[in-house]
């Protein structure tokens, strides 16, 4: 018999759980339950508008859907073995919908309420209802369709410290200042979707044991701290966060660094399906659900990887202006908001700071706006071939810096060619690094 650890009513507000939810990062909500190494528990999770969708035949609600108010989280979870440092692995057995609960959704925002991906093309809010059969789905909004789910849960990470939760605040709240100005990184300015960037908001906030802002919010002063710092959910980041990878699921084994004692892990956003990425925002078909989990800490287990969070990178990069190379982090940060390449964001060092899409437009040899983004397009597509992007970049730093005298003297387009040649050498034997040598090649001709 699996333990169950949190359980949720479907049929309650977020706030009316009878164990505490949260819809926001912060090292400071405490742990609402914790579980010892090896130990097999159950999570249930309520869907990531908290009940604001129902079933019925009516999009209004989610036209009108209150997304101060959404990603409700269950957790933190403590396991105390955990200490900054180590690695959590986190094996997902089993993952399912509630008994009683078993419906799920699926809808496009209108463009007014912020739209979408396609929002140029479908302005209006729109959705459907699924019924589930086992591993099957129908939908009396499109009928003759019928197919199996992966369930897996959009949300999963582990709290960030208040140094990691610092540097997110500072490296957003500088994306969001660009907002609408030549040095913008993001496509918000051009099109009708959302920032990946949100800075923290008190209202709306829900912080476990600290309470609601309905109830706490100019009343307590230690929620109004926290909600003022606390992180928005929508970003992936170095603690994981808003994945949104669809092959989380049965069998998955995940490994995520630990900042605060104790791990906190929490998780939510059920998905029955999703592509990779949910690049339509609510791209998902959404749902509560359950997921089997188990743990297993890995002591000092962040050696074993790139550094992730804080750590002397930071120092590194506030010291080398590297704005005019063209490196794969430097570029992952703006395709993450394009394509959601959560794994890049996730993986993002604090040097990204230092480095502008404006890098991009500084290589293109050409004034024409088309060419320029298939340029910008392929490159995409080279970026996105890098499963292990700090990795690369760890690489690539003694490379640089070998180089440096001579860097300077360099145009950009030399400083691009010296990468990519460096990259070809090293990592073409790798099928994970490049699908092929031929895109190196034929980014050498696009130049040209």
């Amino acid at each position: 018999m699996v333990k169950k650890l949190i359980s949720v009513d479907p049929k309650k507000a977020p706030w009316e759980q009878e164990t505490p939810l949260h819809n926001r990062w912060h090292p400071d909500i405490p742990p609402v339950a914790s579980v010892e190494e090896g130990e097999v528990f159950r999570v249930e999770c309520v869907d990531w508008t908290g009940g604001q969708i129902k079933d019925n035949d009516s999009s209004d609600d989610v036209k009108n859907v209150d997304l101060s108010q959404v990603h409700y989280l269950s957790g933190p979870i403590a396991v105390p073995t955990a200490e900054p440092g180590d690695l959590l692995k986190v094996e997902f057995l089993n993952l399912g919908c509630l008994d009683g609960d078993e419906w799920v959704f699926t809808g496009t925002f209108a463009k007014e309420n912020g739209g979408g991906f396609l929002t140029d093309h479908y302005p209006k809010a729109t959705k459907a209802i699924w019924n589930l059969e086992g591993i099957y789905a129908q939908s009396r909004h499109i009928p003759g369709v019928k197919f199996a789910g992966l369930i897996h849960p959009g949300l999963i990470g582990t709290a960030p410290s208040a140094e990691l939760l610092e540097m997110w605040n500072t490296r957003e709240a500088s994306l969001c200042a660009e907002e609408g100005t030549p040095a913008e990184k993001t496509l918000c300015g051009c099109l009708a979707t959302r920032p990946l960037a949100c800075l923290p908001e008190p209202k709306g906030a829900m912080l476990g044991k600290l309470g609601h802002f309905l109830t706490e919010s100019g009343k307590n002063e230690t929620w109004d701290k926290v909600a003022s710092e606390a992180a928005r959910t929508v970003p992936g980041r170095e603690n994981g966060g808003n994945c949104d990878i669809k092959n989380l699921s049965r069998g998955c084994t995940v490994y995520f660094p630990v900042f605060v004692p104790g791990a906190n892990l929490s998780m939510g956003d059920m998905h029955f399906s999703q592509g990779d990425g949910e690049v339509s925002f609510c791209g998902a078909i959404e749902m509560s659900g359950f997921l089997d989990l188990k743990v297993t800490v890995i002591k000092d287990g962040m050696k074993l990887l790139p550094a992730v969070g804080p750590s002397p990178l930071s120092t590194l990069s506030s010291r080398l202006d590297l704005s005019n190379l063209v490196i794969p982090n430097g570029l992952s940060l703006r395709v993450s908001v394009l394509m959601r390449t959560e794994l890049s964001t996730i993986l993002m060092p604090p040097l990204h700071t230092n480095v502008q899409f404006s890098t991009v437009s500084n290589i293109l040899p050409s004034s024409d706006t088309r060419r320029n983004k298939f340029i910008c397009s392929f490159l995409a597509v080279l970026v996105r071939d890098v499963s292990q992007v700090l990795w690369m970049y760890q690489m690539l730093l003694p490379h640089w810096q070998s180089h440096w005298p001579s860097l300077t003297k360099m145009s950009n387009h030399q400083k691009t060619c010296l990468n990519l040649n460096f990259l070809q050498r090293e990592f073409t034997w790798s099928p994970k690094m490049f699908a092929s040598q031929k895109r190196v090649e034929q980014y050498h001709m696009i130049l040209a």
